[in-house]
Formats: structure tokens, sequence, C-alpha cells
């Protein structure tokens, strides 16, 4: 008996209909608060599983990431992301 993924559970109900039904976004990471910084990456983690056809690439996921954060942890990721970026 083949197990199920969530990936396979995704690709089964998306069909040949398009993409999965996308998950709605996480609360943005500000200051490891609300959400917490674990309970933040275990949502980003499923939303990753889950769409993974909306988030093909490391680029879009790390967009992605980026752009749920704000405050000191946007300050935190910022100097990698543009630096990421500037070897494209």
């Amino acid at each position: 008996m083949r197990e199920e993924t969530p990936a396979s559970v995704a690709t089964a109900s998306s069909g040949a209909r398009g993409k999965s039904s996308k998950l709605p976004d996480t609360e943005p990471l500000v200051d490891r608060t609300e959400p917490t910084f674990e309970l933040w990456k275990k949502s980003i983690l499923s939303k990753f599983d889950i769409n993974f056809d909306h988030y093909p690439t490391e680029k879009a996921r790390m967009a992605y990431v980026f752009n749920l954060t704000k405050g000191k942890a946007k300050d935190h990721l910022e100097p990698r992301y543009k630096s990421d970026d500037a070897n494209e």
C-alpha cells in the first residue's frame, strides 16, 4: 500500500485542474513572541509541503519567507537575502 504524503495528496486533489489549493498565509514573524518562531516556522514548512507547486524554487520560497517577516526578523534576514539576490 502506498503511503500518502501531503505532496501526493495535493497532487491527486489538484489533478488536471492546475495548482493545489493555496493554504492561507501565517502571521508575519516580528519579534518571536506572536507567533513564536517555532510556530511560524512550522506554518511556513507546512505551506511549502502542501503548496509545493506554488513555490517550486528556492528563490520563490526565500521571497515568501522574506515577505512574511517584519521588524527585527526582517532586519535579521535582509543581509542574507540581499547577498543571495546579488549572485544572480
